[in-house]
Protein backbone atom coordinates (compact mmCIF):
# COMPACT_ATOMS: atom_id res chain seq x y z
CA UNK A 1 0.00 0.00 0.00
CA UNK A 2 3.24 2.21 0.93
CA UNK A 3 4.83 1.48 -2.24
CA UNK A 4 1.60 2.06 -4.54
CA UNK A 5 1.08 5.44 -2.82
CA UNK A 6 4.72 6.62 -3.41
CA UNK A 7 4.75 5.28 -7.29
CA UNK A 8 1.96 7.50 -7.85
CA UNK A 9 3.00 10.54 -5.96
CA UNK A 10 6.22 10.03 -7.91
CA UNK A 11 4.28 9.38 -11.04
CA UNK A 12 2.34 12.99 -10.16
CA UNK A 13 5.27 14.48 -9.89
CA UNK A 14 7.63 13.21 -13.10
CA UNK A 15 5.29 13.52 -15.82
CA UNK A 16 5.55 10.27 -18.57
CA UNK A 17 7.78 11.81 -20.64
CA UNK A 18 11.56 11.37 -20.42
CA UNK A 19 13.99 13.79 -20.75
CA UNK A 20 15.28 11.91 -23.94
CA UNK A 21 11.65 12.13 -24.89
CA UNK A 22 11.09 15.35 -24.52
CA UNK A 23 14.41 16.75 -26.52
CA UNK A 24 13.10 14.40 -29.41
CA UNK A 25 9.74 16.24 -29.51
CA UNK A 26 11.07 19.71 -29.18
CA UNK A 27 13.22 18.73 -32.13
CA UNK A 28 10.90 17.08 -34.25
CA UNK A 29 7.76 20.20 -33.37
CA UNK A 30 10.63 22.83 -34.21
CA UNK A 31 11.31 21.07 -37.94
CA UNK A 32 7.67 21.16 -38.36
CA UNK A 33 6.93 24.28 -37.80
CA UNK A 34 9.34 26.33 -39.58
CA UNK A 35 8.07 24.92 -42.85
CA UNK A 36 5.58 27.22 -42.99
CA UNK A 37 4.26 30.83 -42.24
CA UNK A 38 1.03 30.40 -43.42
CA UNK A 39 -0.93 31.19 -40.51
CA UNK A 40 -3.78 28.99 -41.25
CA UNK A 41 -1.62 25.82 -41.77
CA UNK A 42 0.31 26.62 -38.39
CA UNK A 43 -3.02 26.56 -36.63
CA UNK A 44 -3.36 23.49 -38.06
CA UNK A 45 -0.18 21.97 -37.60
CA UNK A 46 0.34 23.03 -33.53
CA UNK A 47 -3.01 21.08 -33.37
CA UNK A 48 -1.31 18.14 -34.82
CA UNK A 49 2.23 18.06 -33.45
CA UNK A 50 0.97 16.72 -29.92
CA UNK A 51 -1.03 13.80 -31.26
CA UNK A 52 0.12 11.07 -30.32
CA UNK A 53 3.49 11.41 -28.73
CA UNK A 54 1.45 14.30 -25.79
CA UNK A 55 -1.88 13.37 -26.15
CA UNK A 56 -4.68 10.99 -28.29
CA UNK A 57 -6.32 14.56 -28.48
CA UNK A 58 -5.36 18.38 -28.59
CA UNK A 59 -7.22 21.63 -28.98
CA UNK A 60 -5.85 24.98 -29.51
CA UNK A 61 -7.88 27.57 -28.60
CA UNK A 62 -7.06 31.18 -30.27
CA UNK A 63 -8.41 34.55 -29.00
CA UNK A 64 -10.06 36.51 -31.82
CA UNK A 65 -10.10 40.08 -32.02
CA UNK A 66 -13.71 40.36 -30.07
CA UNK A 67 -12.52 38.48 -27.29
CA UNK A 68 -14.30 35.16 -28.56
CA UNK A 69 -11.66 31.99 -29.00
CA UNK A 70 -11.91 30.45 -32.08
CA UNK A 71 -11.44 26.82 -31.51
CA UNK A 72 -9.10 24.27 -33.36
CA UNK A 73 -8.53 20.67 -32.89
CA UNK A 74 -6.69 17.69 -33.79
CA UNK A 75 -9.72 15.94 -34.67
CA UNK A 76 -10.98 12.49 -32.98
CA UNK A 77 -10.36 9.52 -35.52
CA UNK A 78 -13.73 8.48 -34.44
CA UNK A 79 -15.90 11.40 -35.51
CA UNK A 80 -18.49 10.41 -33.03
CA UNK A 81 -16.10 11.10 -29.96
CA UNK A 82 -15.09 14.19 -31.59
CA UNK A 83 -18.61 15.59 -31.58
CA UNK A 84 -18.90 14.33 -27.64
CA UNK A 85 -15.30 16.19 -26.89
CA UNK A 86 -16.54 19.51 -28.53
CA UNK A 87 -20.51 19.30 -27.50
CA UNK A 88 -18.69 18.72 -23.35
CA UNK A 89 -16.65 21.86 -24.00
CA UNK A 90 -19.30 23.66 -25.40
CA UNK A 91 -21.70 22.36 -22.00
CA UNK A 92 -19.03 22.93 -19.95
CA UNK A 93 -18.47 26.90 -21.12
CA UNK A 94 -21.81 27.37 -20.45
CA UNK A 95 -22.16 26.15 -16.98
CA UNK A 96 -18.76 27.81 -15.80
CA UNK A 97 -18.25 30.61 -17.68
CA UNK A 98 -14.93 32.36 -17.20
CA UNK A 99 -14.65 30.66 -14.08
CA UNK A 100 -13.00 27.92 -15.09
CA UNK A 101 -11.09 25.68 -18.10
CA UNK A 102 -9.39 27.32 -21.36
CA UNK A 103 -11.22 30.68 -20.73
CA UNK A 104 -9.50 31.03 -16.82
CA UNK A 105 -6.30 29.69 -18.30
CA UNK A 106 -6.49 32.58 -20.98
CA UNK A 107 -7.48 35.47 -18.53
CA UNK A 108 -4.77 34.63 -15.86
CA UNK A 109 -2.15 33.05 -17.85
CA UNK A 110 -1.97 30.14 -15.67
CA UNK A 111 -2.15 26.33 -16.19
CA UNK A 112 -5.04 23.74 -15.63
CA UNK A 113 -4.10 20.45 -14.59
CA UNK A 114 -6.18 17.86 -14.28
CA UNK A 115 -3.99 14.25 -13.20
CA UNK A 116 -7.07 12.10 -13.05
CA UNK A 117 -10.96 13.07 -14.71
CA UNK A 118 -12.25 10.32 -12.76
CA UNK A 119 -15.31 8.30 -14.21
CA UNK A 120 -17.78 11.61 -15.10
CA UNK A 121 -17.11 14.84 -16.53
CA UNK A 122 -16.65 18.11 -14.51
CA UNK A 123 -18.96 20.63 -13.69
CA UNK A 124 -21.51 18.22 -13.29
CA UNK A 125 -22.35 17.60 -16.95
CA UNK A 126 -25.50 15.79 -17.56
CA UNK A 127 -24.89 13.25 -20.21
CA UNK A 128 -27.69 11.16 -22.06
CA UNK A 129 -27.30 7.13 -21.83
CA UNK A 130 -25.92 7.20 -25.62
CA UNK A 131 -23.25 10.29 -24.51
CA UNK A 132 -22.14 8.18 -21.46
CA UNK A 133 -21.67 5.30 -23.33
CA UNK A 134 -19.70 7.02 -25.75
CA UNK A 135 -17.63 8.86 -22.75
CA UNK A 136 -17.34 5.56 -21.08
CA UNK A 137 -15.80 4.36 -24.64
CA UNK A 138 -13.64 7.11 -24.84
CA UNK A 139 -12.13 6.64 -21.32
CA UNK A 140 -10.45 10.37 -20.82
CA UNK A 141 -7.70 9.81 -17.84
CA UNK A 142 -5.80 13.15 -17.41
CA UNK A 143 -6.09 16.61 -19.11
CA UNK A 144 -3.72 19.70 -19.00
CA UNK A 145 -4.19 23.77 -20.24
CA UNK A 146 -1.37 26.06 -20.77
CA UNK A 147 -1.70 28.86 -22.05
CA UNK A 148 -0.15 30.37 -25.38
CA UNK A 149 2.18 33.38 -24.02
CA UNK A 150 4.42 34.90 -26.38
CA UNK A 151 5.53 38.76 -26.59
CA UNK A 152 3.96 39.16 -22.98
CA UNK A 153 0.69 38.35 -24.60
CA UNK A 154 -1.87 35.63 -24.41
CA UNK A 155 -2.86 34.28 -27.74
CA UNK A 156 -4.71 31.85 -26.50
CA UNK A 157 -4.30 28.32 -24.79
CA UNK A 158 -3.20 24.41 -25.43
CA UNK A 159 -5.78 21.81 -24.39
CA UNK A 160 -3.64 18.24 -23.83
CA UNK A 161 -6.22 15.19 -23.33
CA UNK A 162 -5.26 11.88 -22.23
CA UNK A 163 -7.45 8.72 -22.81
CA UNK A 164 -4.52 6.12 -22.89
CA UNK A 165 -4.29 3.55 -19.97
CA UNK A 166 -1.70 4.46 -17.51
CA UNK A 167 -0.97 8.08 -18.96
CA UNK A 168 -1.52 10.80 -16.56
CA UNK A 169 -0.06 14.05 -16.74
CA UNK A 170 2.27 14.95 -14.17
CA UNK A 171 4.00 17.93 -12.56
CA UNK A 172 6.93 17.52 -15.25
CA UNK A 173 4.65 17.49 -17.95
CA UNK A 174 2.88 20.66 -16.64
CA UNK A 175 6.21 22.19 -17.24
CA UNK A 176 7.20 20.89 -20.59
CA UNK A 177 3.96 21.41 -22.13
CA UNK A 178 4.22 25.35 -20.98
CA UNK A 179 7.51 25.45 -22.53
CA UNK A 180 6.07 23.90 -25.74
CA UNK A 181 3.20 26.33 -25.68
CA UNK A 182 5.44 29.26 -25.73
CA UNK A 183 7.07 27.86 -29.06
CA UNK A 184 3.33 27.17 -30.12
CA UNK A 185 2.98 31.04 -29.72
CA UNK A 186 6.04 32.22 -31.23
CA UNK A 187 5.21 30.30 -34.36
CA UNK A 188 1.35 31.43 -34.35
CA UNK A 189 2.19 34.77 -33.75
CA UNK A 190 4.96 34.86 -36.35
CA UNK A 191 2.42 33.57 -38.89
CA UNK A 192 -0.21 36.32 -37.86
CA UNK A 193 1.80 38.90 -38.37
CA UNK A 194 3.28 37.96 -41.61
CA UNK A 195 -0.45 36.55 -42.83
CA UNK A 196 -1.34 40.76 -41.96
CA UNK A 197 1.62 41.92 -43.37
CA UNK A 198 0.57 40.14 -46.65
CA UNK A 199 -2.75 41.45 -46.32
CA UNK A 200 -2.12 44.69 -46.28
CA UNK A 201 -0.19 44.77 -48.67
CA UNK A 202 -2.62 43.01 -50.56
CA UNK A 203 -5.00 46.10 -49.77
CA UNK A 204 -3.34 48.91 -50.64
CA UNK A 205 -1.97 47.13 -54.22
CA UNK A 206 -5.98 47.18 -54.41
CA UNK A 207 -6.47 50.32 -53.66
CA UNK A 208 -4.45 51.99 -56.21
CA UNK A 209 -5.71 49.45 -58.87
CA UNK A 210 -9.13 50.35 -57.55
CA UNK A 211 -8.26 54.19 -58.20
CA UNK A 212 -6.75 53.70 -61.58
CA UNK A 213 -10.27 51.78 -62.27
CA UNK A 214 -12.50 54.50 -61.43
CA UNK A 215 -10.79 57.10 -63.13
CA UNK A 216 -10.58 55.61 -66.19
CA UNK A 217 -14.44 54.99 -66.78
CA UNK A 218 -17.78 56.74 -66.54
CA UNK A 219 -19.39 53.61 -67.34
CA UNK A 220 -20.01 52.81 -63.84
CA UNK A 221 -21.76 49.07 -64.11
CA UNK A 222 -18.05 47.97 -66.57
CA UNK A 223 -15.86 50.27 -63.29
CA UNK A 224 -17.69 47.98 -60.72
CA UNK A 225 -17.72 44.99 -62.35
CA UNK A 226 -13.69 45.18 -62.69
CA UNK A 227 -12.87 46.32 -59.45
CA UNK A 228 -14.52 43.17 -57.70
CA UNK A 229 -12.84 41.22 -60.65
CA UNK A 230 -9.19 42.37 -59.08
CA UNK A 231 -10.35 42.16 -55.80
CA UNK A 232 -10.44 38.31 -56.63
CA UNK A 233 -8.71 36.02 -55.50
CA UNK A 234 -6.14 38.12 -53.68
CA UNK A 235 -8.26 40.03 -51.05
CA UNK A 236 -11.31 37.31 -51.50
CA UNK A 237 -13.28 34.50 -52.89
CA UNK A 238 -16.33 36.18 -53.87
CA UNK A 239 -17.60 39.58 -54.40
CA UNK A 240 -20.79 40.76 -55.51
CA UNK A 241 -21.90 44.81 -55.39
CA UNK A 242 -25.58 45.66 -55.40
CA UNK A 243 -26.89 49.35 -55.91
CA UNK A 244 -30.36 50.66 -55.12
CA UNK A 245 -31.97 51.75 -58.74
CA UNK A 246 -34.44 54.35 -58.72
CA UNK A 247 -37.87 52.37 -58.46
CA UNK A 248 -35.96 51.53 -54.80
CA UNK A 249 -35.62 47.68 -55.88
CA UNK A 250 -32.07 46.45 -55.18
CA UNK A 251 -29.98 45.57 -58.20
CA UNK A 252 -26.86 43.25 -58.40
CA UNK A 253 -24.53 45.10 -60.78
CA UNK A 254 -20.87 42.82 -60.75
CA UNK A 255 -20.24 39.49 -59.42
CA UNK A 256 -16.86 37.76 -59.32
CA UNK A 257 -15.61 34.34 -58.01
CA UNK A 258 -12.68 32.30 -58.71
CA UNK A 259 -14.86 29.81 -59.86
CA UNK A 260 -16.96 30.90 -63.18
CA UNK A 261 -19.52 28.90 -62.89
CA UNK A 262 -20.67 30.74 -59.19
CA UNK A 263 -20.28 33.63 -61.20
CA UNK A 264 -23.08 32.50 -63.20
CA UNK A 265 -24.88 30.93 -60.30
CA UNK A 266 -24.70 34.52 -58.67
CA UNK A 267 -26.92 36.19 -61.04
CA UNK A 268 -29.30 33.13 -61.88
CA UNK A 269 -29.76 33.81 -58.31
CA UNK A 270 -30.13 37.27 -58.25
CA UNK A 271 -32.68 37.41 -61.46
CA UNK A 272 -34.55 34.58 -59.71
CA UNK A 273 -34.55 35.75 -56.09
CA UNK A 274 -34.20 39.43 -56.03
CA UNK A 275 -33.87 41.25 -52.35
CA UNK A 276 -36.34 42.75 -50.29
CA UNK A 277 -35.23 45.77 -50.04
CA UNK A 278 -37.16 46.34 -46.75
CA UNK A 279 -35.05 43.35 -45.04
CA UNK A 280 -33.88 43.94 -41.76
CA UNK A 281 -30.71 42.26 -42.99
CA UNK A 282 -27.91 41.87 -46.17
CA UNK A 283 -27.48 44.17 -48.40
CA UNK A 284 -30.56 45.69 -48.67
CA UNK A 285 -30.37 46.86 -44.77
CA UNK A 286 -26.97 48.04 -45.52
CA UNK A 287 -27.63 50.30 -48.08
CA UNK A 288 -30.65 51.68 -46.17
CA UNK A 289 -28.54 52.89 -43.20
CA UNK A 290 -25.54 53.00 -43.93
CA UNK A 291 -23.49 50.32 -41.81
CA UNK A 292 -21.57 47.74 -42.17
CA UNK A 293 -23.10 44.47 -41.39
CA UNK A 294 -19.88 42.07 -40.14
CA UNK A 295 -20.42 37.93 -39.59
CA UNK A 296 -17.00 36.65 -38.50
CA UNK A 297 -18.30 33.15 -38.72
CA UNK A 298 -21.42 31.82 -40.96
CA UNK A 299 -22.85 29.41 -38.89
CA UNK A 300 -25.16 26.56 -40.37
CA UNK A 301 -27.86 27.99 -38.68
CA UNK A 302 -27.52 31.38 -40.00
CA UNK A 303 -27.00 29.67 -44.10
CA UNK A 304 -30.01 27.79 -42.85
CA UNK A 305 -31.87 30.85 -42.36
CA UNK A 306 -30.43 32.71 -45.15
CA UNK A 307 -31.22 29.92 -47.94
CA UNK A 308 -34.82 29.99 -46.35
CA UNK A 309 -34.92 33.41 -46.95
CA UNK A 310 -33.45 33.36 -50.77
CA UNK A 311 -32.13 30.47 -52.04
CA UNK A 312 -32.42 26.83 -53.08
CA UNK A 313 -28.44 25.94 -53.24
CA UNK A 314 -26.28 23.35 -51.25
CA UNK A 315 -23.72 24.95 -53.44
CA UNK A 316 -23.60 28.26 -52.36
CA UNK A 317 -20.74 29.15 -49.63
CA UNK A 318 -21.81 32.90 -49.21
CA UNK A 319 -25.29 33.86 -49.39
CA UNK A 320 -25.16 37.09 -47.51
CA UNK A 321 -23.94 40.25 -48.98
CA UNK A 322 -23.56 44.10 -48.18
CA UNK A 323 -23.36 46.56 -50.61
CA UNK A 324 -20.20 45.70 -51.68
CA UNK A 325 -18.97 42.47 -50.22
CA UNK A 326 -16.01 41.03 -49.90
CA UNK A 327 -16.38 37.58 -48.21
CA UNK A 328 -12.69 35.35 -47.57
CA UNK A 329 -13.10 31.94 -46.99
CA UNK A 330 -10.22 31.17 -44.54
CA UNK A 331 -10.18 27.58 -44.81
CA UNK A 332 -12.62 25.30 -46.88
CA UNK A 333 -12.62 22.09 -44.75
CA UNK A 334 -14.15 23.70 -41.97
CA UNK A 335 -17.19 26.36 -41.85
CA UNK A 336 -16.95 28.93 -43.58
CA UNK A 337 -15.58 32.09 -41.90
CA UNK A 338 -16.07 35.47 -43.80
CA UNK A 339 -14.33 39.27 -43.29
CA UNK A 340 -17.56 41.65 -44.65
CA UNK A 341 -16.44 45.13 -45.48
CA UNK A 342 -17.67 47.79 -47.14
CA UNK A 343 -15.41 49.90 -48.58
CA UNK A 344 -16.26 53.88 -49.31
CA UNK A 345 -16.96 53.92 -53.05
CA UNK A 346 -18.15 56.94 -54.80
CA UNK A 347 -22.27 57.46 -55.25
CA UNK A 348 -22.33 55.83 -58.78
CA UNK A 349 -25.50 56.59 -60.29
CA UNK A 350 -26.93 55.60 -63.49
Amino acid sequence: MILAVSVERASRERGFLSAEQAFDFLDGASEVLARSLDYEQTLEDVARLAVPDLADWCAIDVVQDDGSLRQITSRHPDPAKEELLLELRRRFRARVGGGAGVAAVVRTGEPEHVYDTGATPSADIELSDEERELYAKLAPRSYLIVPLITRARTLGALTLLSTRDGRHYGAGDVRFARHLARRFALAIDSARLFEESRAARARAEFLVRAGEIFASSLDYEKTLQNVAEIAVPELVDWCTVQLRDEDGSIKQVAAAHADPAKVQLAWELQKRFPPDPEADTGEANVIRTGVTEHYPEITEELLAAAVVERFVSADMETVISARLTLARVIDPRKKPRLRLVNPAIPAIRP
